[in-house]
């Protein structure tokens, strides 16, 4: 509630402070301030329903209307739950960086230290990707993600989900790839250019035209992006590589759920701290006695359990991962296989103070 109050404050006071930029423009007029207003009401209302898209919409509406940091504000947060991370870092710097007028209304001012703290939280969950080139100059292979050009062993940041990384070369095929990128993960892709199949004059790799035997359309699309298939890989070796890639991604997947759930929990236990004080800063230490302040006492109790429930939920995916990570470690080192050649992938779960993720290491 304090929040919104800070949130439409500026305009029910017909206040809004304009920038040294805009000060120049017409004042906003009483009509465009009452639908602004209207508008981050709606806003308020669909982000506490947990309706971030329409949420979003509404507040970018208000802001068309009235230009007003708490509206960037909301804006921002919409979109970091939305997943819209780069997005979200972009709207909390144009909080930051706007200089606010001597007579700024005490919610801008809010609305800007709070973009500044949310800003630096977020800022380590953008996940990164980098790609390595070996096997050719890396200025013989083009690299595109999501269609858009990137420079090889750069990193580059993207929001959370899948992506879409190609490789082209002259006289090669192209390949594509699907990368799965998770919060606060920085990965790495290494690309062998030698394994990109050649392309033979009529369109069909150089191997079949030199008359190999025909193989699955698993193994050719594998033979593309120079990599075996899983059966190709066992038979040389009687280690199941699809199940150590398997119980890896499962341990890297446990472990981020489980850093999800600890910032969850942290947040709660900061917001029941906050409760607490203002609580006895009110009433003393006997606030809740006597059914005094039931209602924001009550609040405050159901906050205290749900940070309780995000610490178990955490711990428990922990340790999970630890359990699903040291069984696959234990298959791993324990079974039979013979000499063969260098592993070309690797994924490994990462878990570090910055954050967790899956690292992805290798060649195609």
């Amino acid at each position: 509630m304090h929040s919104r109050r800070l949130l439409i404050g500026a305009l029910s006071l017909g206040v809004l402070v304009a920038t040294p930029a805009a000060a120049e423009e017409q004042a906003p007029t009483a009509q465009a301030k009452a639908t602004a207003r209207s508008l981050a009401d709606e806003g308020w209302n669909l982000y506490t329903a947990g309706r971030y898209e329409e949420a979003l919409e509404a507040f970018s509406r208000a802001e068309a209307k009235v230009h007003a940091p708490t509206f960037l504000l909301m804006m921002a947060r919409a979109s970091n739950k939305l997943g819209k991370l780069l997005e979200a870092r972009a709207l909390y710097k144009r909080i930051a960086e706007e200089k606010l007028a001597a007579s700024a209304t005490p919610g801008f001012v809010q609305a800007q230290t709070s973009a500044n703290e949310e800003l630096a939280l977020l800022a380590p969950r953008i996940p990164a990707l980098r790609v390595v080139v070996t096997g050719a100059p890396s200025d013989a292979i083009k690299l595109t993600l999501d269609g858009s050009s990137i420079e090889p062993s750069s990193f580059v940041e993207r929001n959370p989900g899948d992506h879409v990384l190609t490789a082209s070369m002259a006289g090669r095929r192209a390949v594509a790839r699907t990368i799965h990128l998770t919060e606060w993960a920085r990965e790495q892709l290494t690309l062998d250019a030698s394994s990109l199949a050649v392309e033979h004059p009529s369109g069909a790799p150089a191997h079949a035209a030199a008359g190999a035997p025909p193989r699955s359309a698993a193994e050719t699309r594998a033979s593309h992006a120079g990599v075996r298939t899983p059966a190709q890989r066992d038979d040389a070796s009687g280690l199941n590589t699809t199940v150590v890639y398997a119980g890896m991604a499962l341990a890297g997947v446990a472990a981020v759920t489980g850093s999800v759930f600890g910032i969850v929990s942290l947040n709660k236990e900061s917001e029941a701290d906050d409760m607490h004080v203002y609580l006895e800063k009110k009433d003393g230490p006997s606030a809740c006695a006597n059914d005094k302040n039931a209602e924001q006492c009550g609040e405050l109790l159901s906050t205290r359990k749900d940070a309780s429930t995000y610490t178990k939920a955490a711990w428990g995916c922990f340790g999970g991962a630890a359990a699903v990570g040291a069984a696959t470690l234990i298959y791993y080192w324990t079974a039979p296989r013979q000499a063969q050649e260098g592993t070309r992938a690797q994924v490994i779960p990462h878990l570090g103070l910055a954050g967790s993720g899956i690292l992805i290491t290798g060649a195609w």
